[in-house]
This record gives C-alpha cells, structure tokens and sequence, in this order.
C-alpha cells in the first residue's frame, strides 16, 4: 500500500536506496568539513547517528512498530548526518543528543513516522538548539587555529573541558556571518566591509564540497533541481540588488554563497521530498519563499545565517502550495 502522505517514499527499500544516495552525496562535504575543522566532526556524526538510531528504536519498540525494517530506511541517519555536520565541531555530547531527540522524537514520530512529518527533523533539532544553546552553538573552531587532539575532544565530549584550559580560547573563533553581524551592530558609521566580507579560502572548500555532492544528487534523479536553483539564483537576486544599493554596508552575493549554510541548504535540506511541494510550479514559489525569508533574517533579523527558520516556515505553507500548485 502506498503511503498517501508523499508520493515519492512507496516502500522501505526504495527509501533506504534513497537515503544511502543522500549519505554518499555528503561524503565530500564531511571529507572538508573534518580537513578543515579537525576528526571532532566526525565524533559529532558518530555519537548524532547513534543518538538517533537508539532513539528511533525506542519508539518504534513504544509504538509497536516493527524495529528493523524501519531502521533500514536510513532516514534516521540522515537527519543525523544533516543536524550533526550544521553543529559547531566542539558541540558538547548532551546538545547534540537534545538535538537529535527534538528532530527524531518530536518532530519525526510524534507525527507518524516518514512520509508524515510536516517540519525538516533535522531543522527543528537545529532550530531548538540555536534557540536553546545560544553560546554553545556559535562556538566553531578557529579555522587558522590548532586543530584539538582526538584525546583532546574526547575530554571535552566527556567533561565539557579540554585538558588545557587555554585550548578553547587558542581554537576558537566567530565564524565570518557572525563577525559581519556583530560589525552591523555596533555605533561604528562605517565598517571595513572589504575585510569583514573577504572570501575565506577553507570556507569556500567546504561548500564546494557540498556543491559537488547537490549537484550528483540531481544528476541521479534524486534531487528536484528547481528548490536549488530556484533558492540561489533568488537569494543571489536579493543580496545583489542591497550590495549594489549599499556596498559599504552590505557584502556582495558571492561572500553570502561562500559562508554559511546557503549550499547544504539549497541541495540536502530544502531538497526532501517529504516536506517539499510536489509540482515544480509549487517548488519554484517554495524556494523563492525561503530564499526571501533567509534574506531576510540574515540582513535584518536576529541571526546571522537564519536557514532552518526560512525552512521550518517554508515548511508550514507547503500543503496550502500543494493544494493550489
């Protein structure tokens, strides 16, 4: 029997087939994120796929379910890969598993199960600890740092420490969104723009990385190339017309595309096929729609990147798209 709530997940082994494209789609972007940032990110999937996968069990187990034929559709690993590669490396073991309970618990199967789930899970682990853990999650390494030890990150998954309490403040550093918002804050009346928005060399690995694993995604059919497309070319729109009306306080498009989620967004989280709208029509307006909500919260609103909200949001209007589209 089909399930009526998405007409693009008919049964477990075609999903599962599904997922581990979407797994195999992220390896490049993992591969330079843990270049960049060090093996605390692949410590941040492990213990996020292993929240997840414990979780899921327990209730599926709850709800009478069978346990294993649903584990094999891997869809509890993507969404732990997503939410885990969107954390700081240095994210403490107990906020990922928060994350991972929101995102599978909550916003998974309290609404059924997949196929039924009307928010990206991933986004609403992402969104409740951005919310949650301000501090913790603005934490990212500094690129131009030391890299931490595997004993060294595994002390601080264990204690919330490093065994050099200089450590932290030696590898940590705000990430180039955050230092541009925090410029646009302050009294000064002219900020370095040309130095705030510089083009950072790892950070455009990293999200080439991503753009390589999107792009192979929608060569295989697994990917409906009008969300990605649609959501750059739109946010790419936006972002220019304020750089070209106001470029000494506005950076250009191509620093927004280079930092921040933009990418992973456009290809791995606006792109699943449960909370997306089916007809492309209604994928073209869904994708302007969290473009200019993305826009929005990134030059205006509270924090400096602002995906997962313009993706929970999009999110809530899909079946009204759906229904008129």
């Amino acid at each position: 029997m089909t399930n009526p709530s998405n007409p693009y997940l008919t049964a477990n082994n075609n999903t599962g087939q599904i997922m581990l494209h979407v797994v195999f789609a992220l390896i490049p972007g993992i591969i330079a994120l843990s270049w960049v940032f060090g093996i605390a990110v692949f410590v941040n999937i492990v213990l996020a796929v292993l929240f997840a996968i414990i979780l899921e069990a327990l209730v599926l187990h709850l709800r009478s379910k069978p346990v294993l034929p649903r584990l094999r559709d891997f869809s509890a690993i993507v969404c732990a890969v997503l939410l885990a590669v969107s954390l700081p490396p240095l994210t403490p073991w107990w906020i990922i598993a928060t994350g991972i309970l929101f995102a599978i618990v909550v916003a998974k199967q309290l609404y059924g199960g997949l196929g039924y789930n009307l928010f990206n899970p991933a986004m609403v682990g992402y969104a409740v600890l951005i919310i949650s853990f301000p501090l913790q999650m603005t934490m990212w390494p500094d690129i131009h740092g030391q890299s931490a030890s595997v004993e060294a990150v595994l002390h601080w998954q264990l204690h919330n420490s490093f065994p050099d309490k200089q450590l932290l403040d030696a590898t940590t550093q705000a990430t180039p969104l955050d230092q541009l918002r925090s410029a646009q804050r302050s009294s000064a009346e002219h900020l370095p723009i040309d130095q705030l928005t510089a083009i950072n060399p790892q950070w455009l690995i990293i999200n080439t990385a991503w753009l390589i694993g999107g792009v192979w995604l929608i060569i295989r059919g697994l990917a409906a190339w009008q969300l990605p497309v649609t959501f750059l070319l739109v946010f790419s729109l936006l972002s220019g017309m304020a750089w070209i009306f106001a470029p000494d306080q506005y950076p250009a498009p191509w620093f927004h595309l280079v930092h921040g989620s933009l990418v992973i967004t456009a290809f791995f989280i606006l792109t699943d096929p449960v909370t997306a709208p089916i007809s492309n029509r209604g994928r073209v307006i869904a994708a302007s729609l969290t473009a200019f909500l993305v826009f929005i919260i990134r030059y205006w609103g509270g924090y400096p990147d602002g995906g997962a909200f313009a993706i929970l949001l999009m999110n809530m209007t899909v079946p009204l798209i759906d229904r008129y589209c």
